[in-house]
């Protein structure tokens, strides 16, 4: 369905909050941007544009950053990420365990009806608290630095 695709649909956020000691304050993560080619580079600033118009991403001066991915799906379409693997370093490991997929599947196996939903833009959906935006989602692009 296309319920979610209108332009003025704000999604619902859910406020999350980062444990006060869940990254150390005394290291910050800097890591160099990778090159993009044109095309790419093209498509991150449409992406970029959108955005930072619907204010999901704002300007950062933080010291901590991350380098941006362009990553190309299936369909040709183009998504942001970024790649956070020094961050991860200063992250404590969250002791949820996924369960098994064939777990899930019995459990799910007696019932009629199933649906889907589209999370789309789901990170977007979180908000950091502001003392934690810094540390966590910045990343760095031709563009300059945002979170």
């Amino acid at each position: 369905a296309t319920v979610f695709n209108s332009k003025n649909f704000t999604p619902i956020t859910f406020p999350l909050k980062v444990p006060e000691d869940e990254i150390p304050k005394a290291h910050k993560s800097r890591m160099r941007t990778r090159p993009l080619d044109n095309e790419s580079q093209q498509k991150a600033n449409e992406l970029f544009e959108g955005l930072i118009k619907d204010k999901y991403i704002e300007p950062s001066t933080s010291d901590w950053t991350s380098p941006l991915v362009i990553i190309k799906k299936q369909d040709g379409s183009y998504r942001i990420a970024c790649d956070y693997t020094k961050l991860n370093l200063y992250i404590k490991d969250d002791p949820f365990e996924i369960p098994y997929i064939n777990t899930f599947l019995q459990k799910i196996a007696q019932y009629k009806y199933y649906a889907t939903i589209d999370f789309k833009a789901a990170y977007h959906q979180f908000p950091l608290p502001e003392k934690e935006r810094d540390k966590t989602t910045v990343f760095f692009s031709q563009k300059g630095k945002y979170r």
